[in-house]
């Protein structure tokens, strides 16, 4: 608790502060891109990367007006309309990201240099074989000599350290390729063919949207991330700020305030509500056993919870995406007579998949269980727990199931905990902090997507609102991974890979803002949902999980150290 004496403005203005400060401020500190050790030229490439993410970002953010401003470039069909003004800043912000992407390739892996290599060579080809019927042979060569000039770069530089006239060498191949043909067939519009730059960038937007797509899912769990860590932050500094005596008055607060939504919620969906609570008992159970197996280690906090999430996210996410591609490729089999794979009879490709995901998850969470471990655990245990009601083996169940339906259910179970003690006359100071914690988890996560409002009133769509605070959270709070530097993956092709992936979810999202392709194949903002949905929603489930074992553990608190945190 606080000292005493302190005047009530100054308890306000440290909760305020040191809230920030926690939620916002120091995620971002501790997980920016840092080059300050890098090898010469790499910071300059950091900036030049930065600002190509602000161009995408502006252009995500002005679309509106930019489509006002000037001539429109229509597909044939006229289902894709881009503003000609924005082609220019679009393509070359493409071609940056692509540049990284394959400078950071050259000294990697093989697997890594061979999809780069591809990520580039099939857009180029697209360009060069739809501008073909308007400049014949000369649409073809500049890809192919820029294909040829790669695959010998990448053969002389795979075992040698970065140098920044990389950068240089790989950035001239991948505009010969990407932007030659495009200028050669604009010059030769009016006497030769038709305009087809609409088409040419709307199918390579196509192709790269879905390299981009992992990216955006894992941008999903942001809004969910940062709900967490206010929530739990936010009980912490009020706890610490406010005097022993008055902390019954905000927890009483945030404990009514919960209910009411809760029992509004119940009230209007009972069922739904009941049946969204499945993920919190399948969740409890497993923990439950895995903690009997075990029979040692202590409760884990909310923000354990969170730093470990992103380390989990990008092979989950990856996963995830490769089984709703193979999903997608069901019907295709049905089609050809090969009927669906699954190995469960009738069961959907995308229902085995998931299943199959949380299967997995689980085992993972018994082997780290027996071997000490806490917080991954807790973690893919509340993962298997939403992968296995997300997975439509209840799709013939007449009720559906919601994050916030699920954040009710936890309101309503933090309030029975609260009477239940009360009455037995077993309210312990660190039971109550655990359930008023439920309760104000179970708020922030109801109202995570009030975050985004304010880019979504300046963009006019929440869909790209929501998927630009994701993009943008993850590159400032996300590229921890980057300050790593080991012989198979060295630090700037740490960097370069982390920068140019980022363009190209960006450019990707600016493309859909641009052409107002929601809806369209090159549409990515549904994968934020998705990315809330699937990935949002296990981490607010494994901080409730790490709350009801501290109902029942005799350990230590269960709110974070504000002291210990400031002070780092």
């Amino acid at each position: 608790m606080s000292p005493p004496g302190r005047p009530w403005w100054r308890r306000l203005t440290a909760v305020v502060v040191g809230w920030v400060w926690l939620v916002v401020v120091e995620p971002v500190r501790d997980g920016r891109v840092h080059v300050r050790n890098g090898p010469p030229g790499l910071t300059a490439i950091v900036a030049l990367a930065a600002l190509g993410y602000l161009v995408a970002g502006a252009l995500v953010v002005l679309a509106r007006p930019i489509r006002d401003a000037g001539a429109l470039v229509t597909e044939a069909n006229g289902l894709v309309v881009l503003p000609e003004l924005s082609l220019a800043p679009l393509l070359l912000v493409l071609v940056l990201a692509l540049t990284l992407l394959v400078t950071a390739a050259l000294h990697t892996h093989w697997l890594l240099r061979t999809g780069a290599y591809l990520l580039f060579a099939l857009p180029s080809l697209l360009i060069g074989v739809l501008a073909f019927p308007g400049l014949g042979v000369s649409a073809l060569l500049p890809a192919l000599v820029a294909l040829v000039g790669l695959a010998v770069l990448m053969l002389v530089r795979r075992r040698r350290r970065f140098a920044w006239p990389e950068v240089l060498w790989v950035g001239g191949l991948v505009a010969l390729g990407v932007l030659v043909p495009l200028v050669l067939q604009q010059q030769s519009i009016r006497s030769i063919g038709p305009d087809v730059r609409a088409l040419q960038v709307n199918l390579v937007f196509t192709l790269v949207a879905q390299v981009a797509l992992p990216a955006v899912v894992i941008g999903g769990a942001a809004l969910a991330e940062v709900a967490v860590r206010a929530g739990a932050w936010g009980v912490s500094v009020v706890r610490t700020e406010t005097p022993r005596r008055w902390w019954v008055l905000p927890a009483s607060a945030v404990v009514v305030a919960a209910a009411a939504w809760a029992v509004w919620l119940v009230l209007q969906e009972p069922l739904s509500v009941a049946f969204s609570a499945l993920p919190l008992a399948v969740g409890l159970l497993a923990l439950l056993a895995m903690q009997a197996l075990r029979r040692r280690g202590d409760p884990v906090g909310p923000e354990d919870l969170v730093e470990e999430w992103p380390r989990l996210l990008t092979p989950l996410a990856v996963v995830t995406v490769l089984g709703g591609w193979a999903a997608s490729l069901g019907p295709v089999a049905e089609e050809l007579g090969v009927g669906r794979w699954s190995p469960l009879g009738d069961l959907p490709t995308l229902t085995f998949s998931r299943l199959a995901v949380a299967g997995v998850c689980l085992v993972l969470a018994v082997a780290w269980s027996g071997a000490g471990e806490r917080v991954r655990p807790t973690l893919l245990v509340a993962f298997a727990a939403v992968m296995l009601n997300s997975s439509g083996l209840f799709a013939a169940l007449p009720v559906s199931w919601s994050g916030d339906r699920l954040a009710a259910a936890v309101a309503l179970v933090a309030v029975l905990l609260l009477a239940g003690f009360a009455l037995t006359r077993s309210l312990s100071s660190r039971r109550a902090t655990a359930c008023v914690l439920m309760a104000a988890l179970s708020g922030c996560f109801a109202l995570r997507q009030v975050l985004a409002d304010p880019i979504s009133w300046l963009l006019g769509f929440s869909a790209l609102a929501l998927t630009l605070f994701g993009l943008v959270w993850r590159l400032l709070s996300d590229a921890t991974w980057t300050r790593a530097d080991t012989p198979a993956f060295p630090q700037p092709a740490r960097v370069l890979l982390f920068w140019g992936y980022a363009l190209l979810a960006v450019t990707s999202l600016a493309f859909v803002a641009l052409g107002r392709q929601l809806g369209g194949p090159a549409d990515v903002t549904p994968f934020t949902e998705l990315g809330d949905h699937l990935f949002g929603t296990p981490v607010f489930l494994a901080a409730v999980l790490g709350c009801l074992w501290q109902c029942v553990h005799r350990g230590a608190a269960v709110v974070p150290d504000v002291a210990e945190e400031l002070a780092d």
